[in-house]
């Protein structure tokens, strides 16, 4: 397997790729075979290994062997898949270029009459810093000081009015994580989808998530909102100046359709292009791959989790538990052509 992973690696065509995986399908079958005979085996040998001690030492060493190859052809599969994708893996280590930046502007930008100034409040209380207390309380990872001080602001009594009033009402308002979550789920079904890629910068827990606990053929679902960008450097979720370039952050080219575009009701924060997804979207891992302390990660959104798939949340890499949320609405299948 390590030399079918150096061919691999130096594979330049497809048909080179798929005489490689071929040969690897071969192995994966003969070791599928010698695993079973291996159990055959070790069931009529039950209780009686004492009596039979060369055959109980071959099935150990057949063990260490078949679980050997496992990690081997993990990697395989790792650097398979990177290949496949080496394209827009390379691009994605780079910020987004003048002729995507004008790609971007030229998209329309009017807005929506359906879209009410409670709407906006509620996008705006998202890209203005209420993406932190909002997904952190979606996770289920606020702070228990967190959750008392908030709780205080919902408790304190209304000035009878004035400016004071009006200043502990927008507190209430926005403490009240609930309601903004539910507003900003009603807010976002008014604004266009989003249909193709988009970007996004995140830290994980540590950098052995994603390549470790996250493989290649791993489904991922955020419980809180997903935030990308359509540029890749554009700020805010896209990261700046600074876009694939800092240790321990894990850099993804997300491709799908449920992504709400939040256009002109990002004012003052336009530049970041931002594209948000609406919480428990859920992506298939197509390709990781690491460059120094940094990971670079290929999603593509799915509609259903396929039975048996493993899928995990984004940020420690936890197992998520059955059944699934709703991925995406039926109406827009035919939008997430993802080949």
């Amino acid at each position: 397997m390590g030399e079918l992973i150096e061919q691999e690696q130096a594979a330049e065509t497809k048909g080179q790729r798929l005489t490689i995986d071929a040969l690897r399908q071969e192995l994966v079958e003969a070791f599928a075979k010698i695993r079973g005979r291996a159990q055959e085996i070790s069931t009529a040998m039950q209780g009686r290994s004492a009596e039979q001690p060369g055959a109980a030492s071959a099935l150990q060493t057949i063990t260490e062997i078949d679980r050997t190859f496992a990690i081997e052809h993990e990697k395989f599969r790792a650097t398979l898949a990177a290949n496949i994708h080496r394209a827009e893996l390379t691009a994605l280590a780079s910020t987004s270029s003048q002729s995507e930046l004008g790609e971007v502007d030229s998209r329309s930008n009017r807005r929506n009459p359906s879209v009410t100034q409670s709407d906006v409040r509620e996008i705006q209380n998202w890209v203005g810093g209420g993406w932190s207390t909002l997904n952190r309380f979606m996770f289920g990872i606020e702070k228990e000081d967190d959750r008392q001080a908030r709780q205080m602001v919902l408790d304190q009594p209304l000035p009878p009015a004035g400016e004071a009033r009006a200043r502990v009402e927008n507190n209430q308002w926005q403490m009240n994580l609930q309601a903004r979550v539910t507003g900003l789920q009603a807010a976002l079904t008014k604004l266009p989808k989003y249909g193709g890629r988009t970007y996004r910068q995140a830290t994980p827990k540590d950098a052995s998530v994603y390549g470790g606990t996250i493989k290649v053929g791993d489904f991922i679902q955020s419980p809180g909102f997903f935030a990308t960008s359509m540029l890749r450097g554009g700020g805010g979720a896209a990261g700046g100046s600074t876009w694939g370039k800092q240790a321990g952050k894990a850099y993804f080219q997300v491709t799908g359709a449920s992504g709400r575009d939040l256009g002109p009701y990002q004012e003052t924060l336009a530049s970041e292009r931002e594209v948000l997804y609406p919480a428990n979207a859920v992506f298939e891992v197509k390709a990781i791959e690491k460059r120094g302390a940094a990971v670079f990660v290929i999603l593509d959104q799915v509609l259903v989790v396929p039975e048996g798939a493993t899928v995990r949340e984004p940020f420690a890499g936890e197992l998520v538990r059955p059944p699934y949320a709703e991925m995406a609405d039926e109406q827009h299948a035919d939008e997430l052509d993802l080949v």
